[in-house]
């Protein structure tokens, strides 16, 4: 293959990463109506500060509560369904800028997406969701939080302040996203060292 070949399939990788995310979303419309007006209807959401204040006392339940609060798009398949690859997309967007992944290989990107895609529309799900508020919208949104706790200790100046951002965004973190935010936390202090 010479570098011409070589170039354009690196072109199509690189558009493809704007492809994938309307092929999901149209895919989703056409092929996924039911299942995600069965993830709604089995979700309950309520508008009070006592809901609210029972979630906040879990770990991770700020990240449920979130999770719960955009499952009620589901009840218009196209709306909830484009909120939730708008995330993915962000998700992948995001991971291409932390991560530095260059332009040609930035369909990469959506790997992580691709396995939130493969997790959400398991068989298994039903069990989840009796267990988990908010499943749906949970990993997608828990992953990009971690990201940004990620891009957050980035922006610190000195080594000092970057360890101290990452004990106060790693404790903040954890009541807002348990697991998630671990998983950003390990990834900052991983960044730091290797930085």
């Amino acid at each position: 293959m010479n570098q011409r070949e070589e170039n354009n399939i690196y072109g199509l990788l690189a558009k493809a990463r704007w492809i994938l995310p309307v092929i999901l979303w149209v895919a989703l419309i056409l092929f996924s109506k039911d299942y995600l007006l069965k993830v709604e209807e089995r979700s309950y959401f309520e508008y009070d500060w006592f809901w609210l204040k029972d979630f906040a006392g879990k770990p991770s339940g700020i990240l449920s509560c979130f999770g719960l609060f955009l499952t009620q798009f589901l009840h218009l398949h196209w709306l909830g369904s484009l909120i939730w690859v708008l995330m993915l997309a962000a998700s992948a967007e995001l991971t291409i800028t932390l991560f530095r992944i260059p332009e040609r290989y930035s369909a990469l990107a959506y790997i992580p997406a691709s396995i939130f895609v493969a997790h959400n529309m398991s068989m298994g799900y039903l069990v989840y969701m009796i267990y988990l508020p908010g499943y749906f919208f949970i990993p997608v949104s828990g992953y990009l939080l971690a990201l940004l706790m990620v891009a957050i200790v980035r922006k610190a100046q000195t080594p000092v302040m970057a360890i101290i951002l990452t004990i106060v965004v790693g404790t903040a973190g954890y009541y807002i996203a348990g697991f998630y935010a671990i998983a950003g936390l390990v990834a900052s202090v991983l960044d730091i060292a290797l930085s």
